[in-house]
């Protein structure tokens, strides 16, 4: 089980736990002191990365973009790039 987290400068605690399987990434669970409006759209953030390579940046950057487009979400005190540093720094 892979888990990073950070205190995002200038916002909350970001932690991300994720099961890797070689490089991909087979589950994945996003915790901490940060919001996302609506709370449902924490889940489908997660979902958007199954599947992905964990080092492929550009390819984690695109699902959540989408994923935040599509379900009209709201991140508040962390960004999308603020994951994927996390997932990428494995």
């Amino acid at each position: 089980m892979f888990q990073a987290e950070r205190k995002v400068p200038g916002g909350k605690l970001v932690r991300v736990k994720a099961d890797i399987d070689g490089s991909v990434i087979r589950s994945v669970r996003i915790e901490g002191d940060f919001f996302v409006h609506p709370e449902e759209g924490l889940a489908a953030l997660e979902s958007s990365l199954v599947g992905k390579e964990a080092g492929d940046i550009e390819s984690m950057r695109a699902a959540l973009t989408k994923t935040v487009g599509d379900e009209g979400l709201e991140l508040i005190g962390f960004s999308i790039d603020d994951l994927v540093s996390l997932i990428g720094g494995k």
